[in-house]
C-alpha cells in the first residue's frame, strides 16, 4: 500500500462506515456503538491505511468491553487537529503496559488467547505516525479504556 497515495476525506464518514460492520460485532456480543461525530472531520492521508488503523481500534474495543455495554466513539475539531477518542468499558491494561501495548505481538494478560495477533495498535501507531498524527491510550478512572487518535486538520 503507497503511503503517498493521499486525498482529503471527511474522516467522520470514513468512522460512520466502519461503525456500520463493527455494530453488526457489537450486537452479536450484547453491547453497542455510540457515536457522536462533528461534521467535516476533514484529514488528508491514504483512505485505505487510516480504514485500517482506526478498524482496529474500534474492533478492539468492541472485543474488550463487556457485554450489555456502550462503546463510545466521538469526533471533533481541536486547535487544527481531528480527534477521534474510543472509550469501551473494559478491564483496561495495566498502568505501566500503556505504551508496550503498541509493540507487535504484545497481548494483555487478561486477553483472550484466541483473539488476535497483537498487531492492531501496532498498525494503528504506524499509520498515524505515516500521517503526522498520534494515537493515545489511558485507563480511565471510572472504569474502561480510552484510545485518543489525532490527525491534523486538511489545509
Amino acid at each position: 500500500m503507497d503511503a503517498n497515495l493521499r486525498e482529503t476525506f471527511d474522516l467522520a464518514e470514513l468512522i460512520e462506515d466502519l461503525a456500520e460492520d463493527v455494530c453488526f460485532e457489537a450486537m452479536t456480543k450484547g453491547c453497542m456503538l455510540d457515536l457522536a461525530l462533528e461534521n467535516n472531520l476533514l484529514v488528508t492521508g491514504n483512505i485505505e491505511m487510516l480504514r485500517r488503523a482506526f478498524e482496529n481500534v474500534l474492533r478492539n474495543a468492541v472485543r474488550h468491553t463487556p457485554e450489555g455495554t456502550i462503546v463510545t466513539v466521538t469526533g471533533k475539531h481541536e486547535q487544527g487537529f481531528a480527534v477521534v477518542e474510543v472509550i469501551d468499558a473494559g478491564a483496561g491494561v495495566a498502568d505501566t503496559d500503556l505504551e508496550t501495548i503498541f509493540e507487535p505481538f504484545y497481548r494483555a494478560e487478561n486477553s483472550n488467547p484466541f483473539e488476535g495477533y497483537g498487531l492492531g495498535l501496532t498498525i494503528a501507531r504506524q499509520v498515524m505516525k505515516l500521517h503526522e498524527g498520534s494515537i493515545k491510550t489511558v485507563n480511565l478512572a471510572s472504569g474502561g479504556f480510552a484510545v485518543t487518535l489525532r490527525l491534523p486538520l486538511a489545509a
